[in-house]
């Protein structure tokens, strides 16, 4: 079983890794934190909305995705500003288990069946920092139900903006909501079919046959983390977990950022596949800034949120 473990973990390459970024307080904008339920775990997200925004006035809203262990606090709030400052409503969240939110609950020990719900007292473990995108899919869906229902928000007027492995859980998102208006895809790693080639089928059906039996934990731990890699990586859900199915389900006018020379998959088989593949049916913009992956988050920041930015005053600004 060690081997089983060490070729899927040594196989992986070190994707979307979401670095920490300062956010300067900003006195035009404020903010609200608030409790979003996603598969009966209570998440911390935090809605922020401009200062002088008035009453009974309904904005566009926009949800920020983070990507690898990204949390309000060390990534979107500064995104999340900077928007609000623009003139919409703007949701982030921390995924379970990171951040401020409750993590998955692990039964510790058996539990007899019953007939009916009932409080009860069991011993457990607090599942925290697992990578996991079909339960950040999960949250950002959840995210994405709690901003629409907002009753400041022009419900069927919302963009959507993801990044790094949150390019690929918001796509998802944006694929399966007719309400999105615009949509943002930063650095996005969106093809996992070819970003995760290097792990084979049958290791993947191998390793989920000894979590059914109970030969390997139902939820990653220590033993699964990667060399310079934050959190628990579960390769089983990121080898089933691909975004490249909803492409064409994907009806919003689209902007793709991209990292010129992108170091952690394969550019042109990510933002680049994923633009050629909408561009002849949806409004679509593809551009490359200088610079690696994480350069998007620090020099080359300025020059992605003021295209973001154009991209839904464009499209989330047009009369109602």
């Amino acid at each position: 079983m060690k081997k089983l473990l060490s070729l899927i973990f040594l196989s992986v390459l070190a994707l979307n890794l979401t670095p920490v970024i300062s956010a300067e307080e900003n006195e035009t904008s404020t903010y609200e934190d608030i409790v979003i339920w996603s598969q009966g775990v209570r998440l911390v997200g935090r809605i922020y909305t401009p200062t002088d925004m008035k009453p009974k006035k309904k904005l566009p809203g926009i949800l920020l995705v983070n990507g690898w262990g990204g949390t309000v606090e060390n990534t979107t709030s500064r995104y999340a500003k900077i928007f609000a400052d623009q003139g919409y409503i703007v949701l982030t969240q921390d995924y379970k288990g990171w951040g401020k939110s409750n993590g998955q609950l692990y039964l510790t020990e058996p539990l007899e069946g019953g007939t009916e719900s009932e409080d009860i007292t069991v011993k457990v473990k607090h599942i925290r920092h697992v990578v996991d995108p079909i339960s950040f899919l999960a949250d950002t869906e959840a995210a994405f139900d709690y901003l629409s229902s907002d009753p400041r928000v022009q419900k069927r007027n919302i963009g959507v903006w993801g990044t790094s492995m949150g390019g690929g859980v918001s796509l998802v998102t944006v694929a399966k909501n007719k309400n999105v208006k615009a949509y943002v895809n930063q650095i996005g790693s969106v093809n996992h079919k070819a970003n995760f080639f290097m792990i084979p089928e049958r290791t993947i059906a191998e390793a989920e046959a000894a979590v059914a039996r109970g030969v390997l934990p139902p939820y990653p731990g220590p033993e699964s983390k990667a060399p310079n890699l934050y959190g628990y990586p579960n390769y089983i859900s990121m080898k089933r977990f691909d975004p490249f199915d909803y492409v064409d389900q994907i009806n919003a006018p689209t902007l793709v950022i991209d990292a010129e020379n992108e170091e952690l998959f394969d550019r042109k088989k990510n933002g680049l596949a994923f633009y050629g593949a909408i561009k002849d049916r949806v409004e679509a913009k593809y551009l490359t800034l200088p610079g690696k992956h994480y350069d998007i988050y620090r020099e080359g920041a300025p020059a992605a949120i003021k295209e973001a930015i154009t991209w839904f005053n464009a499209h989330l600004k047009k009369a109602k």
